[in-house]
């Protein structure tokens, strides 16, 4: 058993050591209830925008940055979902502060059936605003100058999570055989 092991470790060791592990960094946004509702989709004052996307590199602190493409996206408003699946425009502006938070952006993304925006401080035409809307039906809501707030986390590679997994194995055959 242990000459059938010993090869596939080594395998799988060169295999990871050798290829590259990225992660992509997951930032979450959370704005604010709407104030403004209007048509006749059903939005409420309780709807708020909130979505997150994860970048190919960490944001840096006093950067900023512009994606017209992401690894993955999704915003909803508690009516419509817009993701990398169904977007048929999106830009994501983003503006980090010396301490490392997200305080300036515009998110904007849509679909052939609506769009979904956010903006703070980065040359926003009304000051700041969430505004998601349903072009059918007229539908949608806003909260003006009272932008939501950005949340950073990192998502591991699937390689990663099964290196750390092997080197719990690992550990554990070591302590099988103590």
């Amino acid at each position: 058993m242990k000459r059938i092991l010993q090869p596939v470790y080594v395998l799988l060791t060169i295999l990871f050591v050798s290829s590259p592990v990225f992660a992509d960094y997951t930032y979450t946004y959370i704005g604010n209830p709407f104030t403004q509702v209007y048509g006749t989709e059903g939005y409420t004052t309780s709807d708020y925008i909130r979505g997150t996307i994860e970048t190919p590199v960490q944001l840096q602190a006093g950067q900023s940055y512009l994606f017209t493409s992401l690894p993955a996206f999704s915003f909803t408003d508690g009516v419509q979902t817009i993701n990398q699946e169904n977007a048929t425009a999106r830009l994501f502006s983003l503006y980090v502060d010396y301490t490392g938070v997200i305080d300036a952006w515009f998110v904007g993304v849509s679909t052939p059936e609506g769009t979904i925006d956010s903006c703070a401080g980065l040359g926003c035409m009304d000051g700041s605003l969430d505004f998601s809307y349903r072009y059918a039906t007229g539908s949608g809501g806003n909260v003006p100058n009272n932008p939501g707030h950005w949340t950073a986390g990192t998502v591991p590679e699937p390689s990663s999570l099964l290196l750390f997994g092997f080197g719990g194995v690992a550990v554990l055959r070591k302590l099988r055989k103590s």
